[in-house]
């Protein structure tokens, strides 16, 4: 339909064209798409937390670490206390086993 139709048609007479149908190919495609759109959300959300789990666990670290302390043991020998012990756990949990 032209311009020039159009402006003289009454459009109480249009009929809207029927909307063509999505081929296999097309829908299988938007559901992929909308997979990925998907994944990538979930994996923004999960970096977010795992940056504030990290910043959470290193405030807990200083923590502990500015109360570390030895006592005595059974036999007289020096024990981690339990701040020192937590500390070395959020330690591994951060930065991984050191050696």
């Amino acid at each position: 339909m032209t311009y020039d139709q159009w402006k003289t048609t009454d459009p109480r007479d249009y009929e809207p064209e029927e909307p063509e149908e999505v081929s296999e190919l097309e829908a299988v495609y938007n559901t992929l798409h909308e997979v990925m759109d998907t994944a990538n959300h979930n994996a923004q959300i999960a970096a977010a937390r795992i940056k504030e789990l990290e910043v959470a666990l290193n405030e807990a670290l200083d923590y502990f670490t500015d109360r570390y302390d030895v006592r005595d043991g059974a036999n007289g020998e020096q024990l981690p206390n339990e701040e020192m012990r937590i500390g070395q756990m959020l330690d591994e949990a951060l930065h991984g086993i050191r050696f």
